[in-house]
């Protein structure tokens, strides 16, 4: 029995936030199958759709093995559980190869180590790839041609160098996005293309991670989903919603005609620890899903945006 006697202020607040998320893991652990640790653990910070096999970036999360339904899709299936087919994150990808072509020279701005691409590189020879991290353990990363270590902010490279800028939970994640778009603005080639995949702050669970403090992020992503300290990084969140998206682009040089953004819906894997918020997302997953008129509200925002 933990006493709570002598706590004042955010230890207090702390003590208790604690306090009630172990009860509702605990309460979830009776309903439906527990959280597991898996290549893709529910986590604070983003969220994409689960499928069998995926991967989990910068502390971004898509769920945990279970025996319940995960997405709506899955309910109207007869029998067998079958998997998701669409899947925020390979829809991205998917999008992504059908951009680059032969001998491109793509810019995987934010690359990390590599340990979350699961099967993202699985088709990529016939293209060279630049990865950029601020981070030093960017160079035990084996998925890219060539490695640099700098600051997406200030990118190494003369104007005009890449035919892409790919960027997957990148975004969130940096303090002056506005920077960071010009840049890439600047070293893509003349009708360039510019893919970025994050999390829509409008979705419950962008909001849930933009309000709570990044050390619940830590905790959360430790103690309920076994990930290293190290993969967790700060997120901030400044220009996660359509408008604001599309905003910070034509700021950044792209035109309105030649931006696209698209919101897709992910499986509420997160909220697979309690059988009753789980059955909520998916009745969400479902409503945003079948009315145009919600998709502001899905899960990811994929943004496509061209040089002239």
């Amino acid at each position: 029995m933990t006493c709570a006697a002598g706590l004042g202020g955010k230890d207090f607040y702390e003590w208790k936030l604690h306090t009630m998320v172990r009860a509702l893991v605990r309460a979830g652990t009776h309903q439906s199958s527990p959280l597991q640790k898996t290549a893709r653990g529910a986590s604070i910070g983003n969220v994409e759709e689960a499928s069998t096999k995926g991967d989990v970036s910068r502390g971004h999360a898509t769920g945990c093995k279970r025996k319940t339904p995960r997405s709506v899709q899955e309910i109207a299936v007869s029998g067998n559980t079958t998997t998701v087919s669409h899947n925020p994150e390979e829809e991205f990808e998917q999008r992504f190869r059908q951009l680059v072509q032969r001998d491109e020279l793509v810019l995987d701005a934010g690359c990390g180590t590599g340990k979350f691409y699961g099967k993202r590189q699985s088709d990529t020879n016939h293209f060279k790839i630049t990865g950029i991290d601020v981070f030093g353990r960017m160079r035990q990363n084996s998925y890219v041609d060539f490695k640099v270590c700098g600051d997406v902010n200030n990118l190494p490279f003369s104007d005009g160098s890449f035919d892409i800028v790919y960027g997957r939970w990148l975004i969130e994640h940096l303090e002056n996005p506005t920077m960071a778009l010009r840049e890439f603005y600047r070293v893509l080639k003349p009708g360039g293309r510019l893919a970025l995949f994050t999390t829509n702050l409008l979705h419950y669970y962008g909001a849930a991670a933009r309000l709570t403090p990044h050390w619940f992020h830590i905790w959360f992503n430790r103690r309920v989903c076994g990930f290293a300290e190290s993969d967790i990084v700060p997120t901030y969140y400044r220009v996660n919603t359509r408008w604001r998206f599309s905003k910070l682009l034509r700021d950044a040089g792209f035109q309105r005609s030649n931006i696209e953004i698209d919101l897709v819906e992910g499986a509420p894997t997160v909220l697979a620890f309690n059988f009753l918020l789980h059955r909520l997302g998916m009745s969400y997953e479902y409503l945003v899903k079948r009315f145009e008129w919600l998709s502001s509200f899905r899960m990811n925002l994929i943004a496509i945006a061209r040089k002239e």
